[in-house]
């Protein structure tokens, strides 16, 4: 089956987006799976409901963004934000492993955001819908793990 590589974006979501200052912490009980890895899903960020709602990420996906440390290089992750109150208030979660192969350390800090774009893989039977769909056309949001959105194609190739 043919690879296809979506590009999603929130025209809602605020140009100045609001910026909630995180502990970014390594935490091996967060799931990072091989299908995460090879971008087919979104990794897990795990935050308070305090953070979530400050960011008002209405899609449940959000932006980290973090300098490697001893450097000036930003890194980013953007993932699905899932709620757990068992995260202290001003820290986000994710997968011990994945931010150490990124920034190379088990904590950094960084600052999290509402998600304006972001890219995700799709190669199974969902491909099939999409085939035929021009510009301007729409399908549901579920076909890529959105709930209760219709997305709208602007272009591609």
């Amino acid at each position: 089956m043919a690879d296809f590589k979506i590009v999603i974006s929130d025209p809602e979501a605020p140009k100045n987006e609001v910026l909630v200052k995180v502990k970014v912490v390594g935490d091996p009980e967060v799931e990072f799976n091989e299908r995460m890895k090879e971008k087919f899903e979104l990794p897990i960020i795990k935050v308070n409901s305090k953070v979530a709602e400050q960011i008002k990420a209405i899609h449940s996906v959000a932006t980290i963004r973090m300098v490697k440390p001893g450097t000036t290089e930003k890194v980013k992750i953007t993932g699905k934000l899932v709620v757990d109150e068992n995260i202290p208030e001003n820290e986000a979660h994710v997968n011990a492993e994945y931010l150490v192969n990124i920034v190379g350390v088990n904590e950094v800090e960084g600052v999290i955001f509402r998600a304006r774009a972001w890219q995700i893989r799709i190669n199974d039977e969902r491909v099939k819908q999409l085939i035929g769909l021009k510009i301007g056309d729409r399908f549901n949001g579920s076909l890529i793990g959105l709930k209760n959105v219709q997305l709208e194609i602007r272009g591609g190739s």
